[in-house]
């Protein structure tokens, strides 16, 4: 098959460089020896953009939405199949990205800082590498990450596709369903003090089935949003291959109601409040304008280098085993060198090197295929899945 069948070249390579940048930004953050010493209530300007860069996670949403959004439109007008197949499909991928959340963030998710108290969570790996012992905490449970988001984004868009695909409208109406799901994003800031008590309780299933909605870095309120966005596009771009010539406009207007939000706002980099609704926005914004641009340019062509295209083809492996490589290069610093992570340049240079390496391993893995990665047990989990298609 044809890329044009299968991927969308362009969404690739944003999602190559999202996840390059990614383990760029948690190589730097989670093993600088002193992020306490920064003032994050008034933080200098490279700590506050760092801060608005580190939550990359938006993007794989927002680009989950419009990928899984266009295959959904595409399996069922081509040709015409059943509208429920392609959404009993859809939340099974969903529900498959939410369990491998679960595994993910018990044995190899990055540290879960928590900066009012500086007590931290760790998965397995890196309690292993940083003290030698492993210790189960029910808090590791209800921590979020992107693939918590993205599972349940997706669980959520296979009941909003069929209705949305019925209608004569459907990019419109995900626009009205996303600029409601970031409405509500409100609720998350008067829901979190009910979180917090239950896990200062240790009511920790109660914990656990608020969490979504409550639990950071990514809550379903406001982050649906960025599935509906992408859906959006998704059906736009399967029924016309285009895009609306001034959709850009969009994207701007939402960047700079962020923009107003983060300077009206008294700045708070952790928590909730309107500050951190208003820095998702802008995220929201950016993303909308990247996403736009780059489909716009190139459409199904990919943008990226080969090593960049690679990497997004391994994105799930890149982004699971992330930290266990990151913690073991810096276990063997810390013995051959001790305090090597003391300064910021040092530790972003620690993350270029992990960057470098990555890049190595997935061009040597992409010469067997991507064989054994979770890709690779991906697409026999879900026959028909296009992760693998058009490998180089």
């Amino acid at each position: 098959m044809s890329m044009s069948e299968t991927r969308i070249g362009s969404i690739d390579s944003l999602k190559g460089w999202g996840v390059t940048l990614l383990v760029f930004l948690h190589c730097g953050l989670y093993n600088f020896a002193n992020l306490r010493s920064i003032d994050f209530e008034n933080p200098p300007i490279y700590v506050m953009i760092l801060g608005l860069m580190v939550l990359w996670g938006g993007l794989f949403g927002l680009a989950s939405g419009l990928v899984n959004t266009y295959r959904f439109d595409r399996r069922r007008l081509n040709p015409p199949e059943r509208i429920h197949r392609p959404a009993r499909r859809l939340f099974a991928v969903g529900l498959a990205i939410y369990l491998l959340h679960l595994a993910y963030v018990l044995l190899t998710a990055p540290t879960s800082l928590d900066f009012e108290t500086w007590n931290h969570q760790y998965s397995f790996i890196a309690q292993l590498f940083r003290f030698g012992s492993i210790h189960f905490s029910p808090r590791r449970f209800v921590q979020g990450t992107a693939l918590q988001m993205i599972g349940i984004n997706l669980m959520l868009l296979s009941v909003l596709l069929p209705i949305l695909a019925r209608s004569r409208r459907p990019s419109l109406w995900a626009l009205v369903v996303a600029a409601l799901f970031m409405a509500s994003g409100v609720g998350r800031i008067y829901l979190e003090p009910t979180y917090v008590r239950l896990l200062e309780d240790g009511r920790y299933v109660g914990a656990f089935l608020l969490s979504p909605l409550t639990s950071e870095p990514y809550p379903v309120t406001p982050y649906f949003a960025f599935a509906c966005v992408g859906a959006a596009l998704g059906f736009r771009f399967s029924r016309t291959e285009s895009l609306p010539r001034l959709g850009w406009l969009g994207g701007l207007g939402v960047l700079i109601v962020g923009v107003v939000g983060i300077v009206v706002f008294p700045t708070n980099l952790h928590g909730s409040g309107m500050f951190w609704l208003s820095k998702v926005t802008f995220e929201l914004g950016v993303f909308v304008l990247i996403s736009w641009a780059l489909l716009a340019r190139a459409g199904f062509n990919p943008v990226a280098p080969r090593a960049v295209q690679r990497v997004s083809r391994m994105s799930l492996t890149v982004f699971v085993l992330q930290t266990p490589l990151a913690e073991g290069l810096a276990a063997a610093l810390t013995r051959l060198a001790p305090g090597w992570n003391a300064t910021l340049g040092v530790t972003l240079i620690f993350a270029a090197v992990n960057v470098a390496i990555w890049l190595g391993i997935v061009t040597l893995w992409s010469r067997v295929g991507y064989k054994y990665t979770l890709e690779y047990a991906w697409v026999r989990l879900f026959p028909g899945s296009t992760k693998l298609d058009d490998i180089d």
